[in-house]
């Protein structure tokens, strides 16, 4: 990220200024990276920051060493390469305090770097979390600590978020939504993981992973939620996998289409119908 770092300072300063503390965490890969990261911490308030700086080897083992940092009841993140939209936020941030919830989840943006023109909205008007799973991005979530601290992320380069959401449960929290946008998801970008074929074979973990947990779910609602996450990540490594993959991609979407409830199926199959593909 070495010279890419002008939008993600931005948006810390307007954090930092709003009262949000924030704590970077540096999977470091290049020198040159933590140099600049470390002159813009300098000029900050670091009673408001703190600079973590090693090799995590992964974005969930980088989460991980940050939320063992965070010391208030509430926590989000942020990707590197992405925009958040900081008074939003703190609406979100405020209707979660004052209803006592477990999660919030806010809109956001997803804009196609490549394509300006395709940029979509996701406003939550249905509060719909079926939906959510088609479109599962923590970054635009609160989440209580303490949620994230007692299910750590797994280490691995792609949808390890997701598993989290599987591992919390999160349908059965108590879950506040607003529609307003409170984070702009960047995509197109080839340097990114998903942009990188070679590392969709952490998806193989990831669905093994949830269907794990589907195996070991009673809740009938979280078992559509988490196949419909299955599906979605089975469909990305059938698209971008290598033929191994690809056949387990195939095996597991043949289990979803016998085994999965018929509403995860229903949201599936009128999602591809209406967008003629899965968001990656």
């Amino acid at each position: 990220m070495a010279g890419k770092l002008k939008p993600l300072e931005e948006s810390i300063t307007t954090a930092l200024n709003a009262g949000i503390k924030v704590i970077v965490v540096h999977d470091k890969v290049d020198d040159l990276t933590e140099v600049e990261l470390r002159n813009f911490f300098g000029n900050q308030d670091q009673t408001k920051m703190v600079l973590l700086t090693g090799v995590y080897n992964s974005p969930g083992g980088a989460r991980n060493a940050g939320v063992l940092r965070v010391k208030t009841d509430w926590v989000t993140f942020w990707d590197s390469d992405d925009r958040p939209v900081v008074e939003n936020l703190i609406q979100l941030y405020e209707i979660v305090e004052e209803s006592s919830a477990d999660v919030g989840i806010g809109g956001y943006v997803n804009t196609n770097l490549l394509q300006q023109s395709s940029s979509r909205h996701y406003r939550n008007e249905s509060q719909d979390l079926n939906l959510i799973a088609l479109v599962p991005g923590i970054w635009r979530m609160i989440f209580r600590t303490r949620l994230v601290a007692d299910s750590p992320f797994q280490s691995l380069l792609l949808a390890e978020d997701q598993i989290l959401l599987s591992d919390i449960q999160i349908t059965k929290r108590n879950i506040v939504f607003l529609s307003a946008v409170v984070y702009n998801y960047l995509s197109g970008n080839p340097e990114s993981l998903t942009g990188q074929s070679r590392k969709t074979g952490h998806l193989v973990d990831s669905i093994s992973h949830i269907h794990l947990n589907i195996e070991n779910q009673t809740s009938k609602t979280q078992r559509e939620f988490d196949w419909i996450m299955l599906a979605k990540q089975a469909l990305t490594l059938l698209k971008y996998g290598s033929i191994h993959n690809r056949i387990f991609a195939a095996r597991r979407l043949l289990q979803f289409l016998f085994i999965a409830p018929i509403r995860a199926r229903q949201t599936i199959l009128r999602h591809f119908l209406s967008k003629g593909q899965l968001d990656d």
